[in-house]
């Protein structure tokens, strides 16, 4: 850092780095977005790369990019080999839940989200209700006092017994 490289460093540097172009169709021109189809259809070159190559970081470039790679729900490097996995054997994933990590889901519901391909639109979450006795119940049962002690005393006095 701050420092000129010299040409060993410069060949170490570019040969460290892949560049890849995730939609493999020229655009009409700049900021011109490509299809749901193109985005799908580009999803087996890129994981052909990352298989390939096993990046220990993958840099999306933009928004739209981002939003439209495979939702599988990857958070960290780890999880690259597995998304690899997936998708060499899709037909595994049929039988995935949108309580998944990862899942498939139909062509219509993303017409019917208005082509929202983001992965928190679609997946679900099970969530555990927890039960906790009655605020009465414990106030009654002298366990704050086992917490708060004086505190608690102090503050509301008599009405605890």
């Amino acid at each position: 850092m701050g420092e000129e490289t010299n040409q060993a460093m410069r060949l170490k540097i570019w040969n460290s780095v892949i560049f890849f172009n995730y939609l493999q169709a020229a655009m009409g021109g700049p900021r011109e977005a490509g299809t749901a189809e193109q985005y799908h259809q580009a999803g087996k070159a890129f994981f052909e790369v990352i298989g390939k190559y096993q990046p220990e970081y993958v840099i999306v470039w933009g928004k739209r990019l981002w939003n439209n790679l495979p939702n599988v729900g990857w958070q960290d490097a780890d999880d690259i080999p597995d998304i690899v996995a997936r998708w060499n054997n899709l037909e595994a994933e049929n039988e995935r839940t949108p309580y998944d990590k990862s899942f498939f889901i139909t062509k219509q519901e993303i017409v019917d989200n208005g082509y929202v391909f983001s992965f928190n639109k679609y997946h679900k979450k099970e969530i555990v209700k927890k039960e906790y006795r009655p605020t009465s119940e414990i106030i009654k049962s002298n366990s704050l006092i086992k917490h708060f002690g004086g505190i608690l005393i102090n503050q509301i006095g008599s009405d605890i017994s």
